[in-house]
C-alpha cells in the first residue's frame, strides 16, 4: 500500500475512536506522518481507496460507519453554540494582562462536543505568573458563573483550563509528543494572543508537523484578536514572587487528589486522567496492526 494512502487511514482510524468523520479538507489535512507530494496524489489516493473508506454529505470515514455522519452533524450544531459562549468567555480571560494567550480545545473546538459537555481552554501566561495567572482566570471564571468545580454532576457549558503554560518554556514536554497532542494542538481553536504568543508556541512545538505534515494549511485558516504586550502594575503584583509561592502553594493544596491526575511541572499544568493518553494511543496502535497498516 502506498504510503498516501497509508497516511489517509491512520487520520480515518484515529478519528474513527472519537466517532467523528472528516471532511476533505480535514483528511488531508490530519494525513499521518506523511507529506503528500499534491493534491492531485492526495486524490488519487481517495479514489484508489474506495473499496475501504465512505463519504457522504462531504464526510469520510472507514466503511461500514456511515452513522457517524449523523453523529457529527448534531455534534457541529451543539458545538458551534458551545463556541459562541466560550468566544464569549475569551474575551474576559484575555483582559488578564498576565494572560498572554488563550484558545479553545477538546471537544469544542473539534466540533465534536456533546450538549453535556464542558468548555476547554488553553491559557498561556506571562513568564513567571503561571500560577497567579491560573487564579485570575478561575476567579474571573467564578464570577462569570461558568467556573467548572471539582465533583460537579452537571458541567454543561461550564469552563475549564485544562492545560496551562507558562510562557518562558513554549515547548511541550518530550513525554507528551504525541499524534494524540499534535492533534489537539491543530484543532486549538485561538481566540486572543499577545503580540506573537500564539506563533512561538507553534515555533517551540515544530514537532507536531513529523505528524500531521499538512497541519500548517488548517492552521493558516485560524483568525484571531491581537494585542501587543503591555506591564501594568496588576501584571506585576501578579509576578511578584512571593504571591506567585503562595498561589502555588493554595492551589495546590486545593487540588488534593486531583493532583494525580494531573501533569504539574514549573511551566505547565495539564488536567486530564495520565492513562487516557496512554490508553487511546494503545488502541490506535492495535487497530492499526489489525488492519495491517505500517506503524512509524
Amino acid at each position: 500500500m502506498a504510503s498516501t494512502d497509508e497516511a489517509l487511514l491512520k487520520a480515518l482510524h484515529y478519528s474513527d475512536m472519537f466517532d467523528f468523520p472528516l471532511t476533505k479538507d480535514e483528511l488531508y489535512w490530519f494525513a499521518v506522518e506523511k507529506k503528500i507530494p499534491s493534491h492531485r496524489v492526495f486524490e488519487q489516493s481517495l479514489s484508489k481507496l474506495r473499496r475501504m473508506i465512505g463519504e457522504k454529505n462531504g464526510m469520510y470515514y472507514l466503511k461500514g460507519r456511515e452513522g457517524i455522519v449523523d453523529f457529527r452533524h448534531r455534534r457541529s450544531a451543539i458545538s458551534a453554540q458551545k463556541k459562541k459562549l466560550g468566544q464569549m468567555l475569551g474575551r474576559y480571560i484575555a483582559r488578564i494582562p498576565t494572560v498572554t494567550f488563550v484558545g479553545i480545545s477538546g471537544g469544542v473546538s473539534s466540533d465534536n462536543a456533546d450538549e453535556e459537555d464542558d468548555i476547554d481552554f488553553f491559557v498561556i501566561s506571562q513568564p513567571g505568573t503561571l500560577w497567579t495567572t491560573r487564579v485570575a482566570v478561575l476567579a474571573t471564571l467564578s464570577v462569570l458563573g461558568r467556573r467548572r468545580v471539582k465533583n460537579a454532576q452537571d458541567v454543561s457549558d461550564m469552563a475549564c483550563v485544562n492545560m496551562l503554560l507558562d510562557g518562558h518554556a513554549l515547548a511541550l514536554p518530550q513525554v507528551m509528543r504525541s499524534l494524540y497532542t499534535a492533534w489537539e494542538v491543530v484543532s486549538l481553536q485561538p481566540l486572543f494572543s499577545r503580540g506573537d504568543t500564539y506563533l512561538s508556541f507553534l515555533q517551540a512545538n515544530q514537532w507536531i508537523f513529523s505528524f500531521l505534515p499538512q497541519a500548517r494549511e488548517k492552521i493558516a485558516t485560524y483568525a484571531y484578536d491581537k494585542k501587543e504586550h503591555s506591564k501594568t502594575r496588576l501584571s506585576s503584583l501578579f509576578a511578584n514572587k512571593a504571591m506567585v509561592q503562595l498561589s502555588k502553594f493554595a492551589q495546590l493544596f486545593y487540588m488534593g487528589r486531583q493532583r494525580n491526575e494531573s501533569m504539574i511541572t514549573p511551566s505547565l499544568l495539564a488536567f486530564y486522567p495520565r492513562t487516557f493518553h496512554g490508553d487511546l494511543l494503545k488502541k490506535y496502535h492495535e487497530k492499526l496492526r489489525t488492519f495491517g497498516i505500517t506503524e512509524r
